[in-house]
């Protein structure tokens, strides 16, 4: 077999693993959700939004719960040949939280299933009541007291950073807070901390959880947090380029949710919005206000001429080869981590990236000057 049909292979069998895995868990999301909404003090329209959220994700394979059961089996000791059913369960309640990450966001960006105020209210309101849920379910599981109250407060603090990550939107990275003239050596760290804040974090300790449940070694644990933080921070990078994809053109490429332009709407500088505004200072106008869709395809193009990609495409293979790659090297052998790896592979190879690159993008930046952008990150 030649490397091409192993990658292959491998690839396929990631998928098919990834899927498995979420069909687990889904069960115990929907029978959860189910006792969210059989709620008799809830409105039909709090129990639709919801469930509508649910439904956006239940049949797709999900990375987070993926990222838990692929911890644990590198983790666990070499003789245990069962997964134990409460990785599942954990996973489940991780995805419950998730979900309402996404409802709360629904609000805070203006986007989803949000129609006029009350439901604004709603999305508040039975997302706060998923966060709750998501630790009773923690509480629930047969896994050690200790390791529960773990759980829980290290997902109290994820939850904080994460709205902290949400705050760096409003007032640290945006056109009112003028974060596009900062000079690049202030920007970018800024930039990617937001990011960690958004996603980073939430996977690294993601990632620690199948660690916890295996009760991996220190060493282990660092390994895993190092990895999560980046895959996710990259994940976020990823996201953001995403977002300024013209909503047809982002369908194509399976993107959840069509609020394309959404970032810039609300005036967020993105690494991308970033690098074209120093090029292109008119690009100031278009931020922080509603964007007909001449101007979304406008700016798409503006981007794409400017090459304002390179500069997230360059932080996103930094963290996937440099650091998240590298976090699992320093603790697991080749055959225990080779699910892990390969989702920062797929990371680096992301379809909203090959999207670019099938439209004709290509990366005219030199890597010396990515290169001495990405240093102002390190120090």
């Amino acid at each position: 077999m030649n490397d091409i049909q192993f990658k292959e292979n491998c690839l396929d069998q990631y998928h098919l693993l990834m899927k498995t895995c979420s069909g687990k868990v889904t069960k115990y999301v929907s029978s959860a959700l189910e006792e969210i909404v059989n709620d008799s003090n809830r409105s039909e329209r709090s129990k639709y939004l919801i469930n509508a959220i649910h439904k956006k994700r239940e049949d797709s394979p999900r990375l987070r719960e993926f990222i838990i059961e692929q911890s644990y089996i590198a983790s666990k000791n070499e003789n245990e040949n069962q997964i134990a059913e409460d990785v599942y369960k954990i996973g489940a309640a991780i995805e419950v939280y998730n979900l309402s990450t996404y409802l709360i966001n629904w609000f805070l960006d203006k986007k989803g299933e949000v129609k006029d105020r009350a439901d604004e209210q709603r999305v508040v309101i039975e997302g706060m009541r998923l966060y709750d849920k998501s630790k009773e379910m923690i509480r629930k599981t047969s896994v050690e007291t200790s390791i529960k109250e773990k759980l829980i407060n290290e997902l109290e603090v994820v939850n904080n950073k994460i709205y902290l990550g949400q705050g760096d939107d409003i007032d640290t990275l945006n056109i009112r807070n003028k974060a596009h003239k900062l000079p690049i050596e202030n920007y970018l760290p800024l930039y990617e901390e937001a990011c960690r804040r958004k996603c980073g974090y939430f996977l690294g300790f993601v990632a620690r959880i199948g660690g916890y449940l295996a009760k991996a070694s220190k060493e282990k644990i660092k390994s895993l947090t190092e990895f999560g933080i980046a895959l996710g921070t990259g994940i976020q990078i990823v996201n953001d380029v995403a977002d300024n994809i013209p909503a047809k053109k982002a369908a194509s490429v399976e993107r959840p949710y069509q609020d394309q332009f959404s970032d810039i709407e609300n005036g967020l500088i993105t690494a991308s919005v970033y690098s074209a505004i120093q090029q292109k200072p008119e690009l100031e106008d278009y931020l922080g206000k509603d964007l007909k869709s001449k101007d979304k395809l406008k700016l798409y193009e503006i981007l794409k001429k400017t090459q304002s990609f390179d500069l997230p495409m360059y932080m996103t293979k930094r963290l996937g080869q440099n650091i998240a790659k590298k976090a699992l090297k320093e603790s697991f052998d080749k055959n225990s981590r080779k699910y892990l790896s390969q989702m920062t592979v797929i990371l680096n190879n992301s379809r909203i990236y090959n999207y670019l690159k099938k439209q004709g993008y290509q990366r005219n930046t030199s890597l010396k000057e990515i290169y001495s952008q990405i240093q102002i990150m390190k120090k």
